[in-house]
């Protein structure tokens, strides 16, 4: 195993590297991997190996600083959205909060003391979503005033038997 450095995370026997000798007394790397054959090379010289152990941390190294700089573009996308929607919610005197993952921004919105909603922003959307969110709030507001509540959800909520009307059949 190559541990990365980085990483606190346990080692999982998903993926290895195993050093094992042939029938013919020949030392040989294996690789395995959770749901594959794996591959095979001969060592020749002690320097190969320590040549792979280098190239794979140098590996990790790379993926690594890849990794922060997405981290780096999400922050600062993520800023930006909240920073657009503190002026919406500063014209528009809503209570909000926000969420984010790897792939979107999540807004919750407080349409009243009990109920809010939710709205995922994905961040590679978020210059077209931004716009459409003062509608948006503004007429879910409304609704919830006038008491009607309004769910969405999978159509595989539905039990398979709810027959659909269509609109192309009235």
């Amino acid at each position: 195993m190559i541990p990365n450095p980085a990483d606190d995370t346990y080692y999982f026997r998903s993926h290895e590297l195993r050093l094992e000798t042939n029938d013919d007394r020949q030392l040989v790397l294996r690789s395995f991997s959770y749901g594959s054959n794996g591959l095979s090379a001969l060592v020749s010289d002690c320097s190969e190996i320590e040549n792979l152990v280098a190239a794979v941390s140098k590996r990790y190294l790379k993926r690594d600083a890849v990794e922060k700089k997405r981290a780096m573009v999400r922050q600062f996308k993520a800023k930006a959205i909240v920073s657009q929607i503190k002026k919406l919610a500063k014209e528009e005197q809503f209570d909000f909060a926000t969420q984010s993952d790897a792939k979107k921004l999540t807004l919750f919105v407080r349409l009243s003391k009990p109920r809010l909603m939710e709205i995922d922003i994905p961040f590679n959307q978020f210059e077209e979503t931004l716009p459409k969110l003062k509608t948006i709030i503004a007429t879910m507001r409304e609704f919830d005033e006038q008491g009607l509540r309004i769910r969405f959800g999978s159509d595989r909520r539905l039990r398979w038997q709810t027959e659909w009307t269509e609109h192309k059949d009235l």
